[in-house]
């Protein structure tokens, strides 16, 4: 039991990240992440690959889709990681991007 000149820390650094949003998801385009550098990709790997070895996995039957303003459906421009237009999405092509 904590004294009364006692300080608990309690970190959360996740939680700290999401703010006071509402989110209950985050969500990452892969074309995006592709475009980041390859040693940040690297990084972000290992991450997963500890993630998934402590035993974090994710359903296999989710969707994620795009909706505007009014909450209808409308086109993605990262969906088709093989043919996606990161270009529509950021005003430049990938190659002006990534290094």
């Amino acid at each position: 039991m904590a004294g009364r000149d006692q300080v608990i820390v309690i970190e959360r650094p996740v939680h700290e990240w999401f703010a006071l949003t509402r989110s209950a998801y985050l969500v990452l385009p892969r074309l995006a992440l592709e475009a980041m550098p390859v040693e940040w990709q690297h990084r972000f790997v290992a991450l997963m690959d500890e993630a998934e070895a402590m035993g974090l996995t994710t359903p296999s039957d989710y969707e994620v889709r795009r909706r505007d303003d009014t909450g209808r459906y409308i086109e993605d421009p990262w969906a088709n990681y093989r043919r996606g237009d990161f270009g529509a999405v950021h005003g430049k092509p990938l190659s002006e991007v990534s290094p």
